[in-house]
């Protein structure tokens, strides 16, 4: 199973592409998704946009989670939507980002001992790639691949629920997630 955690703020004009996005989960995958669906304190109609559509698609997913808090940042927003999920597989996917395919297959063929799954990242603007992003291979000690910097996207790993047993540092305002991967 999978749960895609979204924190959302001030996004309205980001979430129809993120909805859509959805639709490239195999319908029997999404059965097997858990969506989380956290407003960060949006001031724009970014709650009106996440309440419409689990309204409209909550039949389809296995759930649809949609939180509220006061603005405390990407990494408060992430913490709350961990608290709530309940599949085996995680994935933080941002509300100006987008599935490009259904990675639930992958999630099927990882052996038991992959604690993460990576993924190639495009940037795209107007309509154009202007950036692509290659996962890293890690090592066996994760420290000699994190020490320099940290090299993987955040919406771009799925990883084991079971190894999410801290949370991300909410005093931390930029990369707070680079803390959260090394422990």
């Amino acid at each position: 199973t999978l749960s895609i955690l979204t924190p959302v703020y001030n996004a309205a004009a980001f979430l129809p592409r993120l909805f859509a996005s959805f639709d490239r989960l195999a319908p029997e995958h999404r059965k097997r998704t858990q969506l989380v669906l956290v407003d960060d304190g949006s001031t724009d109609d970014s709650a009106q946009a996440l309440d419409r559509f689990a309204n409209d698609r909550h039949a389809e997913f296995a759930a649809i989670t949609v939180l509220r808090q006061p603005n405390g940042g990407s990494a408060s927003a992430r913490n709350t939507g961990l608290d709530h999920a309940t599949a085996t597989w995680l994935l933080f996917l941002d509300a100006d980002d987008e599935l490009i395919h259904d990675p639930l297959p992958d999630l099927d063929a990882a052996r038991p001992d992959h604690s993460c799954v990576l993924y190639a990242a495009e940037f795209v603007r107007d309509a154009r790639v202007i950036r692509r992003h290659r996962p890293p291979h890690i090592a066996r000690d994760p420290l000699d691949t994190f020490t320099a910097e940290n090299p993987l996207l955040t919406s771009s790993i799925a990883f084991r629920r079971a190894l999410a047993t801290h949370p991300l540092d909410e005093k931390i305002i930029s990369r707070e997630d680079w803390l959260f991967w090394i422990e």
